[in-house]
């Protein structure tokens, strides 16, 4: 199943570049905005569910990606920067399928001012 994912990262993924801690990796992956699910705004219309709110994306890379639980890396793709926010290893039989991590929309903003 690993080799699955692997192909499919590597024959329609696009290049991703993070940048953390001064270290740089070139590697495959996808990013889509994340839709909302019973999220609630105060005093503000709800976001009808299944739609976009355009705050928030999904990173899917491969297994050997490593990233600091913190989050606080700076992944580019297409032109466009995203910070991380959270991220983790999708593990299934034992074996780590792909690493995933919740971005969003990077600001001139310092970098160390994301929590």
């Amino acid at each position: 199943m690993n080799k699955v994912m692997n192909y499919i990262l590597n024959r329609y993924g696009s290049t991703v570049k993070i940048t953390e801690k001064g270290n740089t990796i070139r590697t495959k992956g996808f990013i889509e905005p994340l839709h909302t699910k019973n999220k609630t705004y105060y005093n503000i219309k709800p976001i009808p569910l299944g739609k976009l709110d355009n705050s928030h994306y999904l990173l899917i890379t491969g297994p050997d990606v490593v990233l600091d639980k913190c989050g606080g890396a700076v992944v580019e793709m297409c032109g466009k920067k995203y910070i991380t926010k959270s991220n983790g290893t999708y593990i299934l039989a034992g074996q780590k399928m792909y690493v995933w991590a919740v971005l969003s929309a990077h600001t001139e903003q310092s970098e160390d001012s994301y929590e």
